[in-house]
C-alpha cells in the first residue's frame, strides 16, 4: 500500500489536513481490517501483514507524479491511498489506471476526475463537487429560482465549488436558469466599501444570492447586506460551506454564537442571517475514534522513522479511515489475495460494497463516487439555525433509496415557504420595466408568471427524467476491451459433433463421395482445424475467446473503426435487453481501431449448418421439428421486441447450445452492418451468402447496396433453413451445378415462375415421407413472392406442431433415447480411430528405426538427452564408385537418382545377414560400421571384413539400371580404431562418428584400387588372429595426413574355411587362377580377364585425395536402409562429394 499526503498543511488553504493529522485515522482502520479479520492470512504477525508506505506528495502535479514514478520504477504496489489535493491526484490516477492499479481518494472531489474513461481505477469515497450542483439545481427549481447571481472568494476550496455550481447552472440554461453574474476570486479581506458596491450592484441584477466565501468572512457579508436594505426579506441568501464543518462548528450552528459576537453589530447580523440559508455537510463521527486512532497509530508505527509523526486527527481523516476500510472490504470480496488482483477488479468490487464507516454510510455510485449527503439550515426565531431540509442515499433490502425531506423555511420577512416564497426577480422588474398601468394587465401577468412557473416545473421533472435516461444510455459497461479477452482456450473438440467433424475431415472425404457442405460454400470452421491440427488457438481460432471466466464468441468485422454515436449507443441497449431461451445473448462490444467486434454468448456444439453436415450425427424427425421449433420461437419474441425483425436470418447464424436447444444470433448492431461485406464471413464470395435473403430484399440490395429487412423476410430464410434441416444439404444443393452470382440473380429477377430450391427425392419411410411432404409445403408457402401471402410466424408454429408425431410423447425419454445413440457411435468412432493411430505409430517407429539405432530413437521419442559415447573398438568399411564422375555425366540426374538407388538397395539387402550399422550415404559414398551402436567384442573386424567380400561381389553381379550392358567397379576401405558416436542437430537429427578412425578408413578407401579391399594394418592385425581370411601386405604408402603405413589387401576367405561362412558365395573374386603372383601382376592380369564392357569406363578422374568430382542437384530418397535425400544436378558444375 502507497500512502500519498502531503507533509506539510497545503498553502493558502483552510483544509487543514497534512500527513501528520490524517496518519491517526488510516493506522486506525489498518488495524480494524486485521482485528476483525476482514482479510485472510490474519494468523501471521501484523509487520508481516502489513507493509505501507508513505510518499509526500506535497499538493501539486510536479512532486506526485515524480515521487510515485521513481517509486514504482523499483517496486511493486497493490494499491494507492490519496493524494488529497486534485492538482496532485490527476497525475496519480491517471498513471495508475494505466498500470490499472486501484487508486482511493479522501479528498480530491473537483470535476477534472469526474471523467472515468481516464481513471478507470480512481474510487472515491467523498461525493464530486458536480453533485452538489445537480442537487442545487433540484433545490433552486423547485423554488423557481432561475436567475442567480454568486459570489466566490479567491482561497483554492471557493474557487472549486463555485466552478462546479457555475457549470451546473449553464448546463441547465436550456430550462431557464440563468447566472447573471459571478463575483470570482473577490479577495478574502474585502473592505466594506468594495463590499457595498458589489451589493448594491447585485440590487439591479438579481435576488438569489449564492455565496462561496469563508465562515469567517460570512458575519461581515450579511452586516454589509442589512446596512443596504437587504434583509426584509426580498433577498435570499444562499451560504455553501466549502469545508467540513468541525464540532465546534456544530456547536456554533445550533446555538446564537454563529452571529453573536456581542458587539454592536450583533442585531444587524442576526438580520442579515435570518436572509441566509446554510448549506453544508453535518454529519458527526464522534470524537471517541479519535483517542483510539492515535493509540493505533503509536502501536503499528510508533517506531518507524518513514512514517510522519501522528498528531491529532483533522476532520478530513474520517474519510481517509473509509478509503482504507472500502479496499479492505472490495480486496476481500475479490480473494483477499493482493497481487492477483487488478485496480478495475477492485473497482468494480467496490462499487457493489456498503458498509457504515466514519464519514456515515458508504454508498457509491456505478462510477466509483459516493453519493452525496447534504444539510440545509436556516436560522429561526430563537436566533438558532435549524435543519429544514437534507438529502442523502441508504441501501435497504440491496436497492439504494434516496431519504429526503423539506420543512418550512422562514424568510427575513417572517413569512414561511407554506404561504411565500421569495422571487427571483422583482414584480415589476429591476428597473421598473415590468409594471404596466392597468390592473387587468398586471393580474394578467402574475397569472402568466403563474403558469410559466409551472411549465418550468414541469420541464424541469422532464428534463431530469430525460438526463436519467441519458444517464443509462452513455453506460459504457458494454464496451469489452480487448486485452480483456483471453484467446488460450482449450484445443480439444468440445462436443461430439466437434471431435466427429474433425475425423471426417481429417479423413479428406465424406461416406457418400459428394463434396462437403464447406467445400461447396467455402465456410471453414476453426474450431475443426485447431482440432486437427493441434496448432496455436490464437492463431487458428481467433473467434473464440474467455471473457469474465466464461466462453465467448467474437464476430470480427472488417472496419478499423466505428463511430460510437447515439444511434449506436440506442441499439446497443436495445441488444443488451434481449434475452430469450431461443436468442443468444450479447456480452458486449470491441470498439478498438482494427479489433472491430461484436461478442456473442457462445454455444457449445456450434453452428448448426456444421451439424446438418456432419453425417456422423443422426438427426431423426423429432430433432428437425424441435430445431425448427426453436428458430420459430426465437423470431417470435424478436418480433415483440424493438428489433422488430431478424434481418439476417442464416443456418450459420442459428447455432446449438450444450442442451441441444437451438438460438438466433447475429441480429445486430445494424447501424454498423451498412453492406453484407462489412461482416467477417466465411464465404468464398459474397453471393453466397445471399442464399438466405429474401427476393424483395435481393432486389434493393442489387440497387442499393445495403441491408434491408423485414418479419416477411425472416419468414423466407426460415423455409430455406427449413429446407436445409429436412435435406441436411445447403441451400440450393440440387442446383450446385449453376454459379452463385447467377442463382442470386435468377431468384432476385420477377419470374412467371419464381426460382426457388428444388427438393431432391428422399428414400423414407411411409409416416416420415407424409410429414416431409408437410414441411415441404409449408416451406414452399414460406418462399411466395408476394410477401403478403407468406405465413405468420405464430402460424408456421401452428404448422409445425401440428406435423410433430412426437408432441404426445415424452420428449425426456426421446433426449435420453437420442443421447445414448451417440454416446455409442462416438465409442465406436474414438475405438476406430485409435486403432487408425496404434497403425500410423508402427509405421513411424519403423521408419525412425531405420532412420537411427533403437536405443537412440527410444531415448528421443521419450525426450531423454543422448549423451556421445565412446566405443574403444569398432571396424568402419567405405567405398565409393570408380570412374563415377564420367557416369553421372553421360547420364541424365533422374538415372543418376535410379542408379544409385539400386545399387544401395542391393548393398542395404546384402548387410542385413551382418552385425553392422549403416551410417549413411553420401554421393555414391556408402559408410558401414560394426561394433556400435550394440558392442560385438572381437567380432567387428571379420564382420566387416565378410561383408566387404559380399559387397564386392554383388557389385560384379549388379547391372545399371540406364544401361545394362555397362558394369560399376568400387573401391573399399577397412580400418579398425575407436570412435565417439553421437546425435547431431534437432532439425533430422543425423546419428554421426567422430574420431581419426573415420579419417583412416576414408584414406583407405581412396587410395585403394578399383574391385579391391584395401585396409589398415589395424584391420589385418585383428583378421589374422581369426585366421579365416587370405591377406596379401601392399607395402608401405604414403597417406595424407597420416604418414607412412604398412597397408594389406583382403584377397578372400582361406579355401579351407569357406564350409565356416553361412554365404554360399566364393571369395576369390579378383584372385582368379593366380594366387601366387605379384600384386602388378595381378593387376594387369585382372584387367585382361575383366569382360570387355568393363573397357566403357574411362578413369581419367579417378579420385585424388579421396575426392571425386559430381554434378548435383534433383532430391530424392536413396535406398530403404536409412535413407537419405541428395541433391543432383544435369549442370557441367563441378562440386566435391
Amino acid at each position: 500500500m502507497v500512502w500519498m499526503a502531503p507533509y506539510n498543511l497545503i498553502p493558502g488553504s483552510s483544509l487543514l489536513v497534512n500527513a501528520s493529522t490524517s496518519l491517526p485515522a488510516l493506522s486506525l482502520a489498518l488495524q480494524k481490517i486485521y482485528n476483525q479479520g476482514i482479510l485472510p492470512n490474519n494468523s501471521i504477525s501484523f509487520d508481516t501483514f502489513l507493509s505501507v508506505t508513505y510518499l509526500d506528495s506535497g499538493c501539486n502535479s510536479k512532486q506526485s507524479i515524480g515521487i510515485l514514478t521513481d517509486y514504482l520504477v523499483q517496486h511493486h504496489v497493490d494499491v494507492i491511498i490519496g493524494p488529497p489535493c486534485t492538482e496532485a491526484m490527476i497525475p496519480i490516477a491517471e498513471i495508475a489506471s494505466y498500470r490499472d492499479i486501484p487508486v482511493f481518494s479522501w479528498l480530491a472531489n473537483e470535476e477534472s476526475l469526474d471523467d472515468k474513461t481516464k481513471v478507470t481505477t480512481l474510487v472515491r469515497v467523498i461525493y464530486p463537487l458536480s453533485q452538489l450542483g445537480g442537487i442545487g439545481i433540484l433545490f433552486f427549481s423547485g423554488l423557481s429560482w432561475f436567475r442567480l447571481v454568486m459570489i466566490s472568494t479567491a482561497a483554492p476550496e471557493s474557487i472549486a465549488y463555485a466552478n462546479s455550481l457555475e457549470a451546473a447552472l449553464q448546463s441547465f440554461s436550456v430550462i431557464g436558469f440563468n447566472l447573471v453574474h459571478h463575483y470570482s476570486q473577490v479577495s478574502t479581506n474585502i473592505s466594506g466599501t468594495s463590499l457595498d458596491e458589489m451589493f448594491n450592484a447585485i440590487k439591479y441584477e438579481g435576488r438569489i444570492i449564492i455565496l462561496v466565501v469563508s465562515d469567517s468572512e460570512l458575519r461581515k457579508y450579511m452586516i454589509h447586506a442589512d446596512r443596504l436594505g437587504m434583509s426584509s426579506g426580498d433577498y435570499q441568501f444562499f451560504y455553501v460551506k466549502t469545508t467540513l464543518p468541525s464540532t465546534a462548528d456544530m456547536q456554533n450552528l445550533q446555538s446564537t454564537n454563529f452571529w453573536k459576537k456581542s458587539d454592536a453589530d450583533d442585531e444587524a447580523a442576526r438580520r442579515g442571517f435570518e436572509n441566509l440559508l446554510y448549506v453544508g455537510d453535518t454529519k458527526e463521527s464522534g470524537q471517541n475514534w479519535q483517542l483510539e486512532a492515535l493509540s493505533a497509530s503509536k502501536v503499528l508505527f510508533g517506531n518507524d522513522s518513514n512514517m510522519p509523526k501522528a498528531m491529532e486527527p483533522d476532520s478530513y481523516s474520517i474519510f481517509l479511515h473509509d478509503c482504507v476500510m472500502l479496499y479492505g472490504l472490495a480486496l476481500n470480496s475479490t480473494g483477499g489475495n493482493a497481487t492477483a488482483v487488478n485496480g478495475t477488479s477492485i473497482r468494480n468490487a467496490a462499487i457493489d460494497i456498503s458498509f457504515q464507516g466514519l464519514s456515515g454510510e458508504i454508498i457509491l455510485t456505478q462510477f466509483a463516487d459516493r453519493f452525496p449527503y447534504l444539510s440545509i439550515y436556516d436560522l429561526n426565531i430563537t436566533g438558532m439555525f435549524s435543519l429544514v431540509a437534507y438529502l442523502y442515499y441508504t441501501q435497504i433490502n440491496g436497492t439504494i433509496q434516496t431519504v429526503t425531506d423539506v420543512d418550512d423555511i422562514r424568510w427575513g420577512n417572517g413569512l414561511t415557504s407554506k404561504t411565500y416564497t421569495p422571487p427571483d426577480t422583482p414584480p415589476c422588474g429591476f428597473y421598473n420595466e415590468l409594471c404596466p398601468t392597468d390592473n387587468t394587465s398586471q393580474t394578467a401577468l402574475y397569472a402568466g408568471l403563474g403558469c410559466g412557473m409551472l411549465a418550468a416545473m414541469l420541464i424541469v421533472f422532464l428534463l431530469y427524467r430525460i438526463w436519467k435516461k441519458e444517464q443509462q444510455l452513455n453506460d459504457s459497461t458494454w464496451k469489452v476491451k480487448y486485452q480483456d479477452l483471453d484467446f488460450r482456450i482449450a484445443k480439444n473438440a468440445k462436443s461430439f459433433m466437434a471431435l466427429s467433424t474433425a475425423f471426417t475431415q481429417s479423413d479428406g472425404c465424406l461416406t457418400d463421395g459428394t463434396a462437403s457442405y464447406t467445400d461447396k460454400y467455402g465456410m471453414t470452421d476453426n474450431t475443426t482445424k485447431s482440432v486437427i491440427d493441434g496448432g496455436d488457438v490464437t492463431k487458428s481460432n481467433n473467434h473464440l475467446a474467455k471473457f469474465k471466466g466464461q466462453i465467448v464468441y467474437l464476430k470480427r468485422l472488417k472496419k478499423q473503426k466505428i463511430k460510437v454515436d447515439r444511434k449506436l449507443l440506442k441499439e446497443m441497449k436495445t441488444l443488451l435487453g434481449i434475452k430469450h431461451t431461443n436468442v443468444t445473448s450479447l456480452i458486449g462490444m470491441c470498439t478498438e481501431p482494427g479489433n472491430i467486434s461484436v461478442i456473442w454468448e457462445h454455444c457449445a456444439k456450434g453452428r448448426l449448418c456444421d451439424i446438418l453436415e456432419n453425417d456422423d450425427i443422426k438427426l431423426d424427425t423429432m430433432f428437425k421439428l424441435s430445431l425448427a421449433i426453436d428458430i420459430c420461437k426465437g423470431l417470435e419474441y424478436i418480433y415483440k421486441s424493438d428489433l422488430k425483425y431478424h434481418g439476417n436470418l442464416k443456418s450459420t447464424n442459428c447455432v446449438v447450445d450444450s442442451r441441444w436447444t437451438c438460438k438466433l444470433s447475429d441480429f445486430g448492431p445494424r447501424s454498423i452492418y451498412k453492406n453484407f461485406n462489412d461482416e467477417n464471413s466465411d464465404w468464398r464470395t459474397g453471393a453466397e451468402s445471399l442464399f438466405w435473403t429474401a427476393p424483395e430484399h435481393l432486389r434493393k440490395w442489387v440497387v442499393q447496396h445495403q441491408k434491408t429487412g423485414s418479419i416477411q423476410g425472416d419468414i423466407y430464410s426460415f423455409g430455406i433453413i427449413a429446407k436445409e434441416l429436412v435435406t441436411r444439404d445447403s441451400p440450393f444443393g440440387c442446383e450446385a451445378y449453376i454459379p452463385a452470382d447467377e442463382i442470386i440473380n435468377k431468384v432476385a429477377a420477377t419470374l412467371k415462375v419464381p426460382f426457388r430450391p428444388k427438393f431432391p427425392q428422399m428414400s423414407d419411410d411411409v409416416q416420415t415421407m407424409k410429414q416431409t411432404m408437410a414441411i415441404e409445403a409449408l416451406i414452399k408457402r414460406c418462399w411466395a413472392e408476394d410477401p403478403q401471402v407468406r405465413p405468420s410466424i405464430k402460424r408456421v408454429l401452428k404448422t409445425l406442431n401440428a406435423i410433430n408425431p412426437f408432441k404426445k410423447s415424452n420428449v425426456i425419454e426421446n433426449m435420453i433415447v437420442m443421447m445414448e445413440k451417440y454416446s455409442n457411435q462416438l465409442e465406436e468412432l474414438v475405438a476406430d480411430r485409435t486403432a487408425q493411430l496404434e497403425d500410423e505409430k508402427r509405421k513411424t517407429d519403423a521408419l525412425l528405426y531405420q532412420m537411427l539405432p533403437r536405443k537412440v530413437a527410444e531415448d528421443l521419442k521419450l525426450g531423454k538427452p543422448v549423451k556421445a559415447e565412446s566405443f574403444e573398438k569398432v571396424t568402419i568399411y567405405f567405398s565409393d564408385i570408380v570412374g563415377f564422375t564420367t557416369i553421372a555425366g553421360d547420364c541424365t540426374p533422374i538415372q543418376v537418382v535410379e542408379l544409385l538407388n539400386s545399387l544401395y538397395t542391393v548393398f542395404d539387402d546384402t548387410i542385413k545377414s551382418y552385425e553392422v550399422y549403416k551410417v549413411e550415404t553420401i554421393g555414391d559414398a556408402y559408410m558401414v560400421v560394426s561394433g556400435l551402436p550394440e558392442r560385438n567384442g572381437d567380432k567387428h573386424a571379420s564382420e566387416m571384413a565378410y561383408v566387404a567380400l559380399d559387397l564386392l561381389d554383388g557389385v560384379r553381379n549388379f547391372r545399371m539400371p540406364h544401361d545394362p550392358e555397362g558394369c560399376l567397379r568400387i573401391r573399399i576401405g577397412l580400418h579398425s580404431g575407436p570412435v565417439v558416436s553421437g546425435v547431431v542437430g534437432l532439425t533430422m537429427p543425423r546419428y554421426c562418428l567422430f574420431g581419426d578412425t573415420v579419417n583412416t578408413a576414408s584414406r583407405m578407401e581412396s587410395n585403394g584400387e578399383a574391385l579391391k579391399i584395401h585396409m589398415s594394418s589395424a584391420t589385418a592385425n585383428m583378421l589374422k588372429e581369426t585366421g579365416l581370411f587370405e591377406l596379401q601386405k601392399r607395402g608401405d604408402l604414403t597417406i595424407k595426413g597420416k604418414g607412412s603405413m604398412t597397408t594389406y589387401w583382403l584377397e578372400g576367405i582361406k579355401k579351407e574355411n569357406i564350409s565356416s561362412q553361412d554365404s554360399s558365395k566364393q571369395y576369390y573374386s579378383h584372385l582368379r587362377d593366380y594366387p601366387d603372383q605379384e600384386i602388378e601382376d595381378r593387376e594387369s592380369s585382372e584387367e585382361e580377364t575383366l569382360p570387355d564392357l568393363c573397357e566403357k569406363i574411362k578413369h581419367s578422374d579417378v579420385f585424388q585425395d579421396g575426392q571425386s568430382k559430381l554434378p548435383s542437384a534433383d532430391l530424392i530418397q536413396l535406398s530403404i536402409k536409412t535413407p537419405s535425400l541428395q541433391l543432383f544436378d544435369s549442370e557441367p558444375e563441378d562440386a566435391n562429394h
